[in-house]
């Protein structure tokens, strides 16, 4: 409840402004509300002096009839502080036209002009300051995932011999992880060199057999070589020969044939020897890396998500709830 001076200093500084006694209305309005003031008693009684009022309710009429002399005395800056005093502890006050006159009201206008822009931009600002703030938080989140991505694998670096590649039968290119090329590879010189002592050993065969029986065919010799035939001597060896059907034409053509045999298997193992070489060289990697999974300790709890009372754009006297999660 208000005191009964406070309600006495109003009127007297409301009759004042009524007669057009602005200059002693302004100077006791500025009386009642100086700091420096004493306090109004709790009497009906009006102090010589003027007091300070401290009913928030007669304050602001106080400020009210204050700003309209400070008006009509040509005092419109000090009048604007009385308007953005009563806005700051009232931001819907709306002055009345019956006590305004038409300049003060005019003149409260541009104050609340005033505060609206500086409000507008006060909230554009703080969400510039905002956004700004989500966006560094964006980044961050995205450097820390990327992180935790390569923290939670750790690379292996093996170093590789260059001697191990030059291996042959497809042990370069299986050192070289190319599995189907190391297959292609071994199971050609592997099968070559089959081949070339497959034939070798023929050759060989038929060379000792020519030597010891002359141009007899060791096939030949070995299907005779039965109980009852006397091989001691070479002329009943020959007869025998040359009643299978044997002869010296027919063992060159043979023995022919298998130098050809071995030597095309020789020729295939030198040329997958070499192209395995090279192509092993030419793949070879100095450095084997492989990513192998790591655990990662676990993370602290997010923070609690904050709120705010935040302005409206457009509307620097409404105010919401905002709820700003902080991440």
């Amino acid at each position: 409840m208000a005191h009964a001076a406070d309600e006495q200093e109003y009127d007297l500084v409301k009759t004042l402004v009524g007669d057009t006694q602005h200059e002693q209305a302004a100077a006791r309005a500025a009386r009642l509300l100086d700091p420096a003031s004493p306090v109004c008693p709790n009497t009906p009684d009006l102090s010589p002096q003027g007091c300070r009022v401290t009913d928030p309710t007669i304050v602001r009429l106080v400020r009210g009839y204050y700003a309209i002399a400070l008006q009509s005395t040509g005092k419109n800056e000090a009048a604007k502080e009385q308007f953005r005093a009563i806005l700051k502890d009232n931001p819907t006050f709306s002055p009345s036209p019956a006590i305004y006159p038409i300049k003060t009201i005019d003149l409260f206008n541009e104050v609340k002009k005033e505060g609206q822009a500086a409000e507008i931009d006060r909230i554009r600002q703080q969400q510039a300051k905002e956004a700004a703030a989500r966006e560094a938080q964006r980044k961050y989140d995205a450097y820390v995932a990327e992180l935790e991505k390569r923290a939670s694998n750790e690379e292996h670096v093996v170093e590789r011999s260059r001697w191990f590649a030059a291996v042959p039968f497809g042990v370069g290119q299986f050192y070289n992880d190319d599995i189907a090329l190391g297959v292609l590879f071994a199971s050609v010189e592997v099968s070559a060199i089959a081949a070339a002592i497959a034939t070798g050993a023929l050759h060989a065969d038929q060379i000792a057999s020519r030597r010891t029986f002359g141009n007899a065919d060791t096939a030949a010799f070995n299907r005779f070589f039965t109980p009852g035939i006397d091989f001691t001597n070479r002329s009943d060896v020959m007869e025998a020969l040359k009643a299978d059907g044997v002869n010296d034409t027919e063992l060159e053509t043979r023995l022919e044939q298998l130098r050809i045999a071995n030597n095309v298997s020789m020729g295939v193992l030198a040329v997958a020897l070499i192209a395995g070489f090279i192509e092993a060289q030419a793949s070879f990697e100095p450095e084997k890396r492989s990513t192998v999974p790591r655990a990662l300790p676990p993370k602290p709890p997010k923070p609690p998500p904050s709120v705010d009372v935040i302005g409206v754009p457009g509307a620097p006297g409404a105010t919401g709830l905002g709820l700003q999660l902080t991440f």
